[in-house]
């Protein structure tokens, strides 16, 4: 009886108990370890995935964006298509037109597991990328001149759906004249690169919106952008014509079109050009008193001044006034700007390096003239943009420019959120879930 009694060996057996189970834990461990390895690389997939199809909606549109998703995918560990399910309608609470919704699912072999019947485990991850916009949409760009956003008299400055930049270091980087109930600006925030803002002398208004001093200098949001300039740019068909009026030839002529001589733009009959997607004037454009223009095309103002009789009280006293472009207070210019290639999302340029003032507007009709419709991007950024005169009126979708000054005249901005085709070249593509 005494062998019952016996205990010795106990311990080795509640020892190799505690061994089996602290191996258990261990492959357990290393199984789940490898999954959120796994889990990990499917989201590095489904991110890739997102964002380049979201890149092929923003700059090719929709035809190839499943493809360039899946691709993407299967660049980064995907192992076929069939893994990869692509939403050009988003999902969650991104569902639109500008989203694109990747998920990824992909069996993963198992070690430990397999003993238990669960030879691979699915993980899934899920990406969304959309084309987003930036917080401003008006950006003064000159590093240190007094004025960079000057605004006189009567003035409107509308921009309610986004911000302004001004990177002037100069403490009257912002100058107001009047007694600041004259004018009305409009914008969630003014931010400047200076770090005091001063009044006084001819600066003695106020803008009365939110202003935020010391902000960082901001670089030209389109700073990589090349296109045609004065003379003989290789890409443009040439013309030498010195007027075009309704009906003429060159109004249906496609592609981009170089003027070699000042333009002017003239008739009772509304002129329509419709076929090119850029118009480059190198020696200035006027649109003529009693004319309409519409342009499906970017007007680039590639260099050179042209003259008229009259001037601005407003602005650099009287006399004539030089300019790249002028819309008087009895011609209107609207445009839509292409919703493609290099010129997208831009209605009017003057490129960089090109100092010309860019007048948008001149005179002081408040009827069907003196206005013009912008549905795309002001860009000029070495130039100062003007409007000037009473009851005037432009609308753009936003504007970069080297600086600003609105006098007794009213400047729209409807945010490139409304950019036709959502083409607006300060868009941006976003991981948004």
């Amino acid at each position: 009886m005494k062998i019952f009694r016996d205990e010795d060996g106990q311990l080795m057996v509640f020892t190799a108990l505690g061994m089996i189970m602290l191996l258990g834990l261990v492959a357990l461990a290393v199984d789940v370890s490898l999954l959120f390895r796994a889990k990990r690389q499917a989201q590095i997939a489904a991110d890739a995935g997102a964002i380049a199809g979201a890149l092929e909606l923003e700059y090719n549109g929709a035809s190839n964006v499943v493809t360039n998703s899946q691709n993407a995918a299967l660049a980064n560990g995907m192992t076929n298509t069939n893994q990869v399910t692509v939403s050009t309608s988003g999902g969650g609470s991104h569902t639109g037109s500008g989203f694109v919704q990747v998920i990824v699912n992909k069996p993963n072999p198992t070690f430990f597991m397999t003993m238990f019947g669960r030879p691979t485990v699915n993980v899934a991850a899920r990406a969304i990328a959309g084309i987003t916009p930036a917080p401003s949409c008006i950006y003064l760009l000159d590093p240190s001149v007094q004025g960079a956003l000057s605004a006189k008299g009567a003035f409107t400055v509308n921009s309610a759906g986004c911000g302004v930049d001004v990177n002037s270091s100069n403490t009257t980087s912002v100058c107001v004249t009047g007694n600041g109930n004259q004018g009305t600006f409009n914008a969630p925030y003014v931010r400047l690169r200076a770090t005091s803002l001063q009044t006084g002398g001819n600066c003695n208004g106020t803008l009365n919106t939110p202003t935020f001093t010391g902000s960082s200098i901001v670089s030209d949001p389109l700073g990589g952008l090349t296109g045609p300039v004065a003379p003989n740019w290789t890409g443009c068909t040439n013309s030498n014509v010195t007027s075009i009026k309704a009906g003429d030839p060159i109004t249906t002529a496609s592609g981009t079109i170089c003027f070699t001589n000042t333009v002017l733009i003239t008739g009772s009959t509304a002129v329509n050009l419709t076929g090119a997607s850029a118009y480059v004037f190198e020696n200035g454009v006027e649109i003529d008193t009693g004319t309409t223009v519409n342009s499906s095309g970017t007007f680039d103002l590639a260099g050179g001044n042209i003259k008229r009789n009259g001037g601005s009280s407003c602005i650099n006293g009287s006399g004539n006034k030089d300019g790249a472009l002028i819309q008087d207070s009895s011609s209107a210019l609207n445009i839509t700007a292409p919703t493609s290639g290099t010129f997208k999302g831009i209605a009017i340029m003057q490129p960089a390096g090109v100092t010309t003032p860019l007048e948008i507007q001149f005179g002081s009709n408040t009827g069907t003239y003196g206005s013009g419709v912008l549905d795309g991007l002001i860009y000029a950024p070495s130039a100062p943009v003007y409007l000037h005169d009473n009851g005037g009126t432009a609308s753009a979708t936003g504007l970069i420019a080297d600086t600003l000054n609105v006098c007794s005249s009213t400047l729209n901005i409807t945010s490139y959120n409304n950019a036709p085709g959502n083409a607006s070249p300060l868009n941006s593509v976003q991981l948004v879930e």
